[in-house]
């Protein structure tokens, strides 16, 4: 691949990255690109757009009134330089990247968007991510397992619109938003692929709802929850973050009117302060309309507020529990007092990382979930 190769390939990740933004707000959106050729810029970002079936942003000589999201959106296209490039080899590396989920319907009839990578015939690995985060959020721990293992992932239900841009509106406030419901689309992804004796990797909040699957479907073999946010009642600590964002969630999901007055205030450029830049485009997501605020108020409230612990000794799988005591986020005791309370649990603290290390996923990281999946299932 030439230098000049990389520059369109870098454009095609960068709008890939900030799709689901461009999907879920308003059009069209601005953005600000310093420095940069701005009507060549324009012209490869319409035609990375068009490749990927994607409402194109609008390029802008300042950022002077640009909403925390367009400036999010802004900064990560920056980044990939568009000006530099061409656009139509642009659009020819977004054509060839362009990523389309494949559709299941979970029992109660929600659709789900899921992602696969590597062999059909190898073992399976599926990942379940925190609520609301985009797929892209899983880019390293997708392209390392695939190399030997088929890897399965989705977005949350409801969250996200299906390939063709519509959105499963009908009936949200009547289907399931529970920590079941949700255990419940690790069970239709696994029935759906006839997976069987599946590694369920868990994140974050996707630990919980794993925790709970395992139960439920003897289709999965081994478990491994990194960063976990659980609820254990008094029976672990929790971090100033856990605590903010449990009433956050519950004031946003009580109803649509309260979350768009919460709403406001995820608009103002502020917010980026509390977003790692590089990352922001994806953390960003589930608070980028109010709509979206009240969704994930529904669901990632339900996930933080469900009592673990009457569900914990019937997770009989060999489960790895993994933390760090720099986790200011999930606290680690967490983690602790579900590797001692499963049957088959094994705590692992890994020296340093904070929470969003379990994405960054270091390559001593993935070592550490690669090792255990080799030895559960040698």
């Amino acid at each position: 691949m030439s230098a000049a190769d990389d520059v369109e390939a870098g454009v095609t990740e960068a709008v890939l990255d900030v799709a689901p933004l461009l999907r879920a707000l308003e059009t069209p959106q601005r953005v600000h690109l310093p420095d940069q050729d701005g009507l060549r810029a324009q012209a490869v970002l319409d035609a990375a757009a068009r490749a990927l079936a994607l409402p194109a942003p609008v390029v802008t000589p300042s950022a002077e009134g640009h909403t925390a999201a367009e400036l999010i959106i802004g900064r990560r296209l920056h980044r990939s330089d568009p000006g530099s490039a061409d656009p139509g080899t642009t659009a020819r590396a977004a054509e060839s990247s362009r990523r389309r989920p494949f559709l299941v319907k979970s029992s109660d009839g929600s659709v789900l968007n899921c992602y696969t990578a590597g062999p059909e015939q190898a073992s399976a690995v599926v990942l379940v991510t925190a609520c609301g985060m985009p797929a892209g959020l899983l880019d390293r721990w997708i392209g390392h397992l695939s190399r030997e293992h088929r890897v399965v992932t989705w977005e949350s239900r409801a969250l996200f619109p299906d390939p063709d841009n519509r959105w499963d509106d009908e009936g949200f406030d009547e289907r399931g938003q529970d920590l079941a419901a949700q255990a419940d689309d690790v069970v239709s992804v696994l029935a759906a692929l006839a997976l069987e004796d599946a590694h369920v990797v868990g994140l974050c909040g996707g630990a919980a709802v794993a925790l709970l699957a395992a139960g439920l479907s003897p289709r999965i073999g081994s478990l491994s929850l990194w960063h976990g946010d659980y609820e254990l009642g008094p029976d672990a600590a929790k971090t100033t973050h856990q605590h903010d964002m449990q009433t956050l969630l519950v004031q946003a999901g009580r109803s649509r009117e309260r979350a768009r007055g919460l709403h406001r205030v995820f608009r103002r450029p502020s917010t980026l302060a509390a977003l790692r830049d590089d990352l922001a485009h994806h953390l960003y997501y589930p608070y980028a309309t109010a709509e979206l605020l009240y969704r994930y108020g529904r669901l990632n409230g339900a996930i933080m507020t469900t009592d673990c612990r009457p569900f914990l000794a019937g997770v009989t799988q060999p489960t790895l529990v993994v933390t760090s005591p720099e986790d200011t986020t999930a606290h680690p005791d967490g983690s602790r007092h579900v590797a001692a309370a499963l049957p088959d649990g094994w705590l692992t603290e890994m020296p340093h990382g904070d929470h969003l290390a379990a994405f960054d996923a270091s390559d001593e990281l993935l070592d550490v979930a690669t090792d255990f999946i080799g030895e559960v299932h040698r």
